[in-house]
């Protein structure tokens, strides 16, 4: 009986291991999302991001699954603003698009981004991330900032680039990534269109066929 408790124990290890990084996670970066100054918010939300990653792999190995794409849309979701992203990803086709399928795009915008940000991290095999210090024309009252970041892998290191605005209540957001000289929003916008063509401009198969048509190739 005590051979089957240990067993057990040490399977559920891990699942109650990223359980409590996920609750702590939470908390954690809802309190981020408060500060005022977006380079501290970066440098804490990486550490946290890093955690969660490496708690993550030893349940999920290097496999990107739906659990592991959501366990770290818990510890991204609180800083980055995936409404903005979604809306600048529609461009020009945003006023054909009602509420409902504003919604959608939100969910499958924002599975893609994280699962991306994911996929590069584990695929470049990133060990650490370096918050870069401020440029010196950098002013906080402006309600912009682009927050440069290293990647540092065991082969490399890539530049992870955060540009963030605040917003109506003065809380800092990111609104955009940069991996490796990849422009997340850009790319997503460019491929909206093109999908948009593909599917004579019906927004519910563009929808649909989000996953599969999307490609983002890492450098």
């Amino acid at each position: 009986m005590r051979q089957l408790k240990d067993k057990v124990t040490r399977r559920l290890h891990p699942f109650c291991k990223a359980i409590a990084v996920l609750v702590i996670g939470f908390i954690v970066t809802a309190a981020i999302a408060e500060e005022n100054n977006p380079h501290q918010m970066i440098r804490a939300s990486a550490d946290l991001i890093m955690a969660t990653i490496e708690d993550q792999k030893q349940i999920h190995g290097n496999e990107v699954t739906e659990d592991f794409i959501q366990a770290l849309m818990v510890v991204l979701k609180p800083i980055i603003d995936f409404e903005s992203i979604a809306r600048a990803v529609t461009g020009r086709h945003r006023d054909s698009i009602n509420a409902d399928q504003a919604e959608q795009l939100l969910r499958v915008v924002s599975n893609t981004m994280v699962k991306l940000y994911l996929e590069s991290f584990i695929g470049f095999e990133v060990q650490a991330v370096e918050v870069l210090d401020p440029e010196a024309n950098f002013d906080v009252s402006s309600g912009r900032a682009t927050i440069r970041t290293e990647a540092i892998a065991a082969r490399s290191t890539y530049a992870v680039n955060y540009s963030m605005r605040t917003d109506g209540a003065g809380r800092w957001k990111v609104r955009n990534v940069i991996i490796d000289g990849i422009n997340l929003g850009l790319t997503y916008r460019n491929q909206f269109d093109g999908v948009m063509a593909r599917y004579d401009q019906d927004v519910d198969e563009v929808i649909a066929n989000w996953d599969k048509d999307v490609v983002v190739e890492q450098q």
